[in-house]
């Protein structure tokens, strides 16, 4: 599992994104969806980190409703491979 230590949600011409920070360094990018469906996503459709100026890892994530909830998957690199963990 991971630990959310800052989200801050953001809405800008009718859509909606969250700033996501989590409080380790240990997943690479995030996939809006079930672990299966990332299997056979394209790689284009990962979410990568951007590093703030303390060091830790910030997901900007697409948010389509408020008050719904939805599988989402954290891929960790971990030994090259891919492990998923539910969100």
């Amino acid at each position: 599992m991971f630990r959310i230590v800052r989200a801050e949600l953001t809405v800008k011409d009718g859509s909606m994104k969250a700033a996501v920070t989590l409080g380790g360094k240990g997943y690479l990018k995030l996939f809006m969806g079930t672990g299966e469906e990332a299997l056979d996503a394209d790689p284009s459709q990962y979410i990568g980190f951007s590093e703030d100026a303390d060091g830790t890892y910030t997901y900007e994530l697409p948010v389509e409703a408020l008050d719904q909830l939805r599988a989402r998957d954290a891929v960790r690199l971990k030994n090259m491979t891919y492990r998923f963990f539910y969100m």
